[in-house]
């Protein structure tokens, strides 16, 4: 069936590629860290994602001082910026249950890779000291990198890092714009939510875990 062609399609499988956050690591909700906001909660989401203060503190161009004086100011917080920093801290609430696990199964077979927009504070209170981390070969993070997903660029990144045509990887992310974009350059790409779906995906495509 379309399992067996599928399947097919993806002899060349060698590598998987991971979003970190609302994939292997639990976040908390963005509208209780902005809760202080005028904006209506849906619009914030929206505003997040295309704020220029957000893309240039996760593509490393300024820090986290700086960040959150801009975000005060851009979505009206009645609360200080070192306020707005300890709630941002706060932000990754862990790692989901069964996620290192997983990992450490899939380790076997295929090669481990994380592709994450990221921060410097995120990355040095939290991620880097999480046991999943340990468990990938490669990790391109968009405030080491400059690059921040969707834009080509960030993909295209990954695979001349490490050699790889983009069939070779099957890549895992929460946001349906960044699997559009990874799907247009020709990868292997699923929308996933927790480290559940994951393993129900690979199922799903006749990839055993």
């Amino acid at each position: 069936g379309t399992h067996i062609r599928y399947h097919q399609s993806m002899r060349n499988l060698n590598t998987l590629l991971f979003d970190l956050g609302g994939v292997l690591i639990e976040l908390g909700s963005v509208a209780d860290m902005m809760a202080t906001s005028p904006q209506e909660p849906e619009s914030i989401w929206e505003n997040w994602i295309t704020s220029s203060s957000v893309s240039s503190f996760e593509s490393g161009n300024c820090n986290e001082v700086t960040f959150s004086q801009s975000m005060v100011e851009e979505f009206q917080l009645t609360i200080s910026p070192d306020e707005f920093l300890v709630r941002f801290k706060a932000w990754p609430r862990g790692t989901y249950e069964g996620a290192t696990e997983l990992l450490e199964a899939l380790s076997r077979r295929y090669r481990l890779i994380c592709l994450s927009n990221t921060n410097s504070t995120h990355y040095h209170h939290f991620l880097k000291h999480q046991a999943v981390m340990s468990h990938f070969e490669a990790s391109f993070l968009s405030h080491q990198t400059g690059v921040l997903k969707p834009q080509a660029a960030a993909f295209e990144n990954v695979l001349c890092g490490l050699g790889l045509a983009p069939d070779e990887v099957l890549f895992f992310d929460d946001h349906a714009s960044n699997v559009r974009a990874a799907r247009d350059m020709g990868f292997h790409a699923e929308k996933v939510n927790a480290p559940s779906d994951i393993e129900k995906r690979l199922n799903e495509l006749g990839l055993s875990v």
